[in-house]
């Protein structure tokens, strides 16, 4: 800000301002910061400075990590006058939008590497977000993302016993990896039956278990609850099989 001589006790109003350009014209918001205290200059210098902004070699290299992630680049947008209405933020903040969604964000956030230091006096950075429920629900209601009444869904990986529990954590990752949702049973002092239980009363649709065999063998036993029809395995052909759901 102090490229535009905004001083320091304007600079979070002004920042106020700029975050509802997304949704207001340039001049409407300039006579908002004229409002404030700022000069007809230094309100010219602000939106120049918005226009011509390049991302700076942190947010470069930021980027770069993403695509190397499998991040599409075009979903990656540079923007100068993004401004979170919270004054806490020490570097890079952030907004997530979905294309066919129009309400606005979705989620968003940002580096407070202040914040937790002005509430306990220790000194830990960092960075996190929040989601908008309520944009979250609208959202998935809009592409018809939540699941039929009634109807199973999801995958639940038992925990045959405590020596196995690595097993069964690393089949759910590569699950996850692969987009499907997953979950490993959360009592591994809980025997077979029980975990069964929860998984019928839950709703999932898949139950897949691991026991010494199976572990030897690189295959699950895989019960569809909604047919009751088990099978044997080979763990290569899980994702595949349950991709066709």
């Amino acid at each position: 800000m102090t490229f535009a001589s905004i001083p320091p006790e304007l600079q979070f109003q002004a920042i106020s301002a700029i975050d509802k350009l997304d949704r207001k014209r340039e001049d409407e918001v300039g006579v908002e910061l004229k409002t404030i205290g700022l000069s007809d200059e230094s309100i010219k210098h602000l939106f120049h400075h918005l226009a011509e902004s390049k991302p700076s070699e942190n947010l470069l290299s930021i980027i770069k990590y993403a695509k190397s992630l499998g991040v599409d680049e075009d979903k990656l947008i540079f923007q100068a006058r993004l401004a979170r209405g919270l004054d806490y933020y020490t570097g890079t903040i952030f907004e997530v939008k979905i294309d066919e969604y129009k309400a606005g964000s979705v989620l968003g956030g940002g580096r407070y590497d202040k914040l937790i230091e002005s509430l306990s006096g220790i000194n830990i950075p960092a960075v996190g977000f929040g989601l908008g429920f309520d944009r979250t629900i609208e959202a998935m209601e809009q592409f018809k993302l939540f699941p039929e009444e009634g109807r199973r869904f999801g995958s639940l990986i038992a925990v045959f016993n405590s020596e196995l529990l690595g097993k069964s954590l690393e089949v759910t990752q590569k699950l996850r990896d692969q987009g499907i949702q997953v979950e490993t049973f959360p009592d591994e002092t809980k025997d077979l039956t029980k975990q069964l239980k929860y998984a019928d009363k839950k709703g999932v649709k898949w139950f897949i278990v691991i026991g010494p065999d199976e572990a030897e063998k690189e295959s699950v036993i895989l019960k569809n609850l909604e047919t009751g029809r088990q099978e044997d395995l080979p763990l290569k052909n899980l994702i595949s099989k349950l991709k066709e759901g």
